[in-house]
């Protein structure tokens, strides 16, 4: 006797219309999957030309050129905007020795701002060249920019001796924030320890002796006095003006030719 089994059979007959539908389905699968690896790289791409660098701006460098700063950041021509590491460029800007602080931020679609808050020089040290000094006395570096030069310049004879230095600095702090005008007008500056802080004014290099203490008392009545020589056009008479004694300044005039 033989049987035959029905469902075996349908079994069979409908195994390769169910391939058909599975492949079609991985093919669909396989398509869309393409599609949407296409838009992506479609977007990017546009993405890194929308967002591409164009230009990088620097700003607060006076003694810094910006082309230094350039180079310190290095090439990010055509880089995307976006993929720009800020801390990485912060981080290279800080390392120049004129450099107190550094701000980056984007500016999209296209820019990258950068500014710069630089250490504060007062002086210019004569020292096997000249070398900026900030603030605290701190020797920044080589000078290497002449549009700094209209800082007073700290003699040999000013920085060896280190209390004298000290004296100089200070005496330059206090006249920079209380009397710029005065400031200004100071070509070169030095200590002796039998006369203090010295310096020479611009105008016929005549010297002013300052002494140690007392800078705003002797800034103070030194103002009328120069006024009034500017006024007689006598400073070409004067030898010294000395601030050391109290309530007066003592003028000692050039010996009559």
């Amino acid at each position: 006797m033989q049987v035959h089994s029905t469902h075996r059979q349908g079994s069979l007959q409908s195994e390769p219309k169910f391939l058909s539908i599975r492949k079609l389905g991985l093919v669909l699968l396989s398509a869309t999957t393409t599609v949407l690896v296409l838009f992506q790289v479609v977007g990017w791409l546009n993405a890194q030309e929308m967002f591409a660098l164009r230009e990088v701006i620097v700003s607060g460098n006076r003694l810094v050129k910006t082309s230094e700063i350039l180079r310190l950041i290095g090439s990010q021509e055509n880089g995307s905007l976006l993929h720009l590491d800020l801390d990485e460029i912060r981080t290279r800007v800080t390392q120049h020795p004129f450099i107190e602080s550094v701000s980056v931020t984007r500016r999209l679609p296209n820019n990258l701002f950068i500014s710069v808050r630089e250490k504060q020089p007062i002086a210019i040290l004569n020292d096997s060249g000249l070398s900026l000094v900030d603030e605290t006395g701190e020797k920044l570096s080589k000078l290497a920019n002449p549009n700094v030069m209209d800082f007073p310049i700290i003699l040999k004879s000013g920085f060896e001796n280190k209390n004298g230095f000290k004296n100089i600095i200070s005496f330059l702090n206090f006249i920079r924030i209380n009397d710029f005008a005065l400031c200004s007008q100071i070509s070169e500056i030095s200590f002796a320890d039998d006369l203090g802080v010295y310096f020479y004014l611009l105008e016929q290099n005549v010297p002013i002796i300052v002494g140690s203490d007392n800078f705003a008392e002797k800034c103070e009545k030194l103002k009328p006095v120069l006024s009034l020589l500017r006024h007689e056009k006598a400073l070409t008479q004067v030898k010294s003006l000395d601030l050391r004694y109290e309530g007066r300044v003592i003028m000692r005039e050039l010996a009559a030719s």
